[in-house]
């Protein structure tokens, strides 16, 4: 299902997988505020806050910077 040639399938799959990342980044994002929120921080230990935040940060700049990348260079594969 996921191996295909089909350029439609491609921007569909493309497409949930962009979605499904920016959403694990929102969830890792509400689970920063909520630690910074809360009075004695004591939701997650510092080094799991450390990982949210740096899994948040590369989830969220690597989503959203391939996308112009991808729009690019499929269009510059389309000339001939």
């Amino acid at each position: 299902m996921a191996l295909t040639k089909d350029h439609k399938r491609i921007a569909l799959l493309y497409f949930a997988t962009i979605t499904l990342f920016f959403f694990i980044g929102g969830i890792f994002a509400t689970l920063i505020r909520i630690e910074l929120i809360t009075p004695t921080s004591d939701l997650v230990s510092a080094e799991t806050y450390n990982k949210l935040f740096t899994m948040h940060g590369v989830i969220m700049v690597s989503s959203s910077l391939s996308l112009p990348f991808r729009r690019r260079s499929a269009i510059s594969s389309c000339r001939l």
